[in-house]
């Protein structure tokens, strides 16, 4: 899974068995733009003189809803409305 941290991407593993049985449960749902409240492991460990950095989600604590556009025209966020059509009456020369 692909986190964002101040805005870099970090990979983690989520390790968390009963957050993945909601999911497959369709007990819990997550998309685009959501996240997630978690527990991180991290490890730094050195391998042929190169640093690597391994990243483990242990629990996963709530998923919180992507942020919504608020409207500027008194519509509702995140819907598209579409302006009421006006009749344009011409008139004769």
């Amino acid at each position: 899974m692909d986190i964002f941290e101040r805005g870099g991407t970090v990979i983690a593993k989520v390790e968390d068995r009963e957050f993945w049985q909601k999911v497959h449960e369709h007990a819990i749902k997550f998309g685009e733009g959501d996240m997630l409240r978690v527990r991180l492991r991290w490890k730094v460990d050195q391998k042929n003189g190169k640093l690597t950095q391994k990243n483990t989600i242990i629990r996963v604590y709530q998923v919180l809803d992507r942020p919504r556009q608020m409207r500027l025209d008194d519509g509702k966020d995140d819907v598209l409305s579409l302006r009421p059509k006006r009749n344009i009456r011409l008139e004769d020369d």
